[in-house]
């Protein structure tokens, strides 16, 4: 008998519209619970988990045990399971609650992300830490690789240099 996969560690949930584009993947990674819409099945990596899924935006009137259902409302999708008596919410790791898509539009947080394969949008001088943003750069002793000077301070450097130059 094959071996059941379980869950343990972090998993990322990640919704694929039809099996085709599950199937077309170079790879499945082994932490990664891939949910099927179109065959209603559910992978943990790239083995079955051993249940199937059902997506709505309501509980169906009829109920399933093992059986998982991603229910989606107002942008949110909720994870529930039926163990033969009740009805129960599962709890995604870190919080979330459901599935982040290319069409989405959804807040990340505590994420990496890389700016060569992504646009990112309405980026300020507030939303770097303080020490980035140098504000003076006339001591040497300040300036590193790791940090951006503000246009104010390349001004002052400058205007200083030629001050320095003026009387010289």
């Amino acid at each position: 008998m094959a071996e059941e996969p379980t869950m343990t560690g972090l998993i990322q949930f990640i919704h694929y519209a039809k099996k085709e584009d599950y199937l077309a993947l170079p790879e499945r990674e082994v932490s990664t619970l891939y949910l099927i819409s179109d065959s209603e099945e559910v992978y943990l990596g790239d083995k079955p988990f051993g249940v199937s899924i059902y997506f709505g935006a309501a509980l169906p009137p009829t109920l399933f045990r093992n059986k998982l259902y991603a229910i989606t409302n107002a942008g949110t999708t909720k994870f529930y399971k039926f163990d033969g008596t009740s009805i129960v919410e599962l709890t995604v790791a870190g919080g979330g609650s459901g599935t982040v898509t290319p069409d989405s539009e959804d807040t990340l947080t505590n994420k990496t992300i890389d700016a060569d394969d992504n646009e990112i949008s309405n980026l300020r001088v507030s939303n770097f830490a303080q020490d980035v943003i140098l504000e003076d750069i006339t001591d040497p002793g300040t300036l590193n690789n790791e940090s951006l000077p503000t246009t104010i301070a390349v001004y002052n450097l400058i205007s200083e240099m030629m001050t320095i130059k003026h009387f010289l």
